[in-house]
């Protein structure tokens, strides 16, 4: 799926904390045009529900033609044990 599905595609990761906020910013380039449909499928529902529900966090995503850019920040002691 997405850039993953082209041998030109590349997907991006990065991640920081700032004021006890973790983020992480995956970017997508090289794949398949995504043109004006932006059918979201299992794998939103799936972030959806886990950014936001389980972990109060946020989640975005910029549609872009190249490629999709997603956002998530989540507090960080939502992640430890």
């Amino acid at each position: 799926y997405g850039a993953l599905s082209s041998s030109e595609g590349t997907v991006d990761i990065a991640s920081s904390i700032r004021n006890d906020q973790v983020s992480l910013v995956w970017t997508e380039r090289g794949g398949p045009n995504i043109g004006q449909e932006r059918n979201e499928g299992f794998g939103s529902y799936l972030g959806e529900a886990t950014v936001k529900r389980q972990l109060g966090g946020e989640i975005s995503r910029d549609w872009n033609p190249d490629g999709v850019t997603i956002r998530l920040s989540v507090a960080r002691d939502r992640l430890e044990e």
